[in-house]
């Protein structure tokens, strides 16, 4: 799904990650996108197949999040989104978890217009 406006992210991160959807997941990244996973061992990786990796490990353990918008910043074809999240799902010792947190999100639009994202930080603001 494109990505018209930059907030629309929260949008299409929450239906690809409660739905398991790794590769609209990995739709919204850049090539070369960084990543701050620390939920799993992979800690922070760089680059689409790193990303997809750690993500594939985060979606087997059938999580389920809510997105809200904090506030979008846009300066031409920069954007930086800030948003709450509430997370549960199955860890990887079978019980489950329960977390919230803040995350930082920088965007660029593409020459289409479709904007991507080229740092995501779920931890951006802990």
């Amino acid at each position: 799904m494109p990505i018209q406006k930059p907030e629309e992210v929260l949008e299409v991160v929450a239906q690809a990650i409660n739905s398991g959807d790794v590769d609209a997941q990995m739709a919204i990244y850049e090539p070369d996108a960084y990543f701050n996973f620390e939920l799993g061992p992979e800690g922070p990786v760089t680059g689409i197949q790193a990303i997809r990796e750690a993500f594939t490990g985060f979606l087997a353990m059938k999580p389920n999040v809510t997105l809200k918008l904090i506030s979008c910043n846009q300066a031409g074809n920069i954007a930086v989104i800030r948003n709450a999240w509430h997370l549960t799902c199955t860890g990887q010792d079978g019980n489950p978890m329960d977390m919230t947190g803040q995350s930082v999100s920088v965007l660029r639009r593409q020459p289409d217009g479709n904007w991507l994202v080229l740092v995501d930080n779920p931890y951006g603001l802990d």
